[in-house]
């Protein structure tokens, strides 16, 4: 470490526990790395060291790597949440945190691989429906490949995902119906019209889009050293990510890499849980798709489908399970914004939500169902990230005090690092 003031050149090294700025004349330090003491590195050390979800291209329908249209989605890391252990009375909890994929959700990975479909297969046009992230990763994904995009959205769409639409170079209407239905009735239509492909996060409309969301429990797989949690819980509007997560696992059994499927927590919020209603009732996707949920009242678009379009990929998986692989548990908006607020306070995890209901999940399960800590390994699913609610997340937050700059620091900071 040489000081970057050519006066004074003080030379460092870090056996000597030198402080961020040089000791001698408080200018900043340059940091070089001594190779010689590091040891021998060769080329190899460069190969196969960028990861993403196309590690697992031989999991995913694509035919050809050439028609990969990617920004780094994927290698997302998977943290154990030592801090909240004594908030939620469990032993252990790892947290897969999607919030970092390239437009802050999972579903980075399930647009990457749709579009990269649609480019193999001709098309220069998409076309999706979006109630929560899929508007931003349609049109960051669609400006990456060249294509014209549109999101067709419902009146309560949040300002702030619109921007975001925007940023990207995408296209956006809404529309006034929060039908799901209604609106991908609208895709439906627009893509026959314009040639274009349907990037709907949706099995019951693309068969591929959310093979891609697959990858996250292969990550997990990897990451747990070819092990997995005794349960996942898994945040769930229309069911894609639930359904590709048990596809996955079903993956894993065949190739006999697994033995037993884990249980899955699946959480919805109070005020729309279509699809614990379906799992609980054992409705058939016929009976599901006649009946839309009638009233949605959570503030949690991001799950509040009225219409839960993967049903019907999870009843065809679901006949593969064991008996209380599935469990449902709903949450309110209260319960999930607190636990947002706890999750950023002591893990240091800024997410939507979406992904905090699972962290209010763990916590109404332990105050009614002591016997669920009996479960030794935790994995929750944060899908996305908190900037995607920041509208939302800032309606309670004071806004600091302001000081002249001859303030009396020691008296004024005291209070906050004490």
């Amino acid at each position: 470490m040489r000081c970057t003031n050519a006066q004074c050149n003080s030379l460092f090294t870090d056996e000597e526990n030198t402080p961020f700025i040089c000791p001698n004349c408080e200018s900043p330090l340059n940091i070089n790395i001594v190779h010689e003491m590091v040891g021998k590195i060769d080329i190899d050390f460069f190969h196969g060291r960028t990861p993403s979800m196309w590690k697992f291209l031989p999991f995913l329908p694509l035919r050809n790597a050439a028609n990969i249209i990617t920004l780094g989605e994927g290698a997302t890391p998977l943290l154990e949440a030592s801090n909240l252990l004594g908030d939620l009375n469990i032993k252990q909890l790892s947290l897969k945190n999607e919030t970092i994929n390239p437009t802050g959700s999972y579903i980075d990975r399930q647009i990457s691989l749709g579009i990269s479909v649609a480019k193999e297969l001709g098309y220069e046009k998409a076309i999706s429906l979006s109630t929560g992230n899929v508007g931003a990763s349609v049109a960051a994904y669609s400006a990456r490949a060249g294509f014209k995009s549109l999101c067709v959205l419902p009146s309560n769409y949040k300002p702030g995902k619109i921007q975001q639409i925007k940023l990207y170079g995408g296209n956006a209407i809404q529309v006034t119906s929060d039908s799901d239905n209604a609106l991908m009735e609208l895709v439906i239509k627009g893509c026959k019209e314009f040639s274009a492909v349907n990037l709907a996060t949706s099995s019951q409309h693309n068969a591929f889009t959310n093979h891609g969301a697959k990858t996250i429990l292969y990550e997990i797989f990897e990451q747990m050293h070819a092990e997995l949690p005794d349960i996942f819980i898994v945040p769930t509007g229309g069911g894609a990510l639930l359904s590709a997560l048990i596809q996955a696992c079903l993956e894993l059994k065949e190739l006999h890499f697994i033995g037993e499927i884990p249980r899955f927590l699946v959480v919805q919020p109070e005020g729309c849980h279509p699809f614990i209603d379906a799992i609980d009732q054992d409705l058939t996707p016929e009976e599901v798709f006649a009946h839309p949920w009638e009233s949605v009242t959570t503030e949690i678009s991001a799950l509040a489908y009225d219409v839960p379009f993967d049903y019907g990929w999870f009843y065809l998986l679901k006949k593969q399970l064991r008996r209380n692989t599935i469990i449902g548990i709903t949450v309110s908006d209260e319960e999930s914004r607190i636990a947002q607020k706890l999750l950023s306070k002591r893990e240091g995890l800024c997410v939507e939500m979406a992904s905090a209901t699972t962290i209010a999940a763990i916590k109404k399960m332990m105050d009614e169902t002591p016997d669920f800590e009996q479960a030794i390994t935790i994995c929750a699913i944060l899908t996305g990230t908190g900037i995607m609610d920041v509208d939302q997340e800032t309606k309670d937050v004071a806004t600091p005090p302001a000081y002249e700059d001859s303030f009396d620091w020691r008296k004024v900071m005291k209070p906050y690092l004490s």
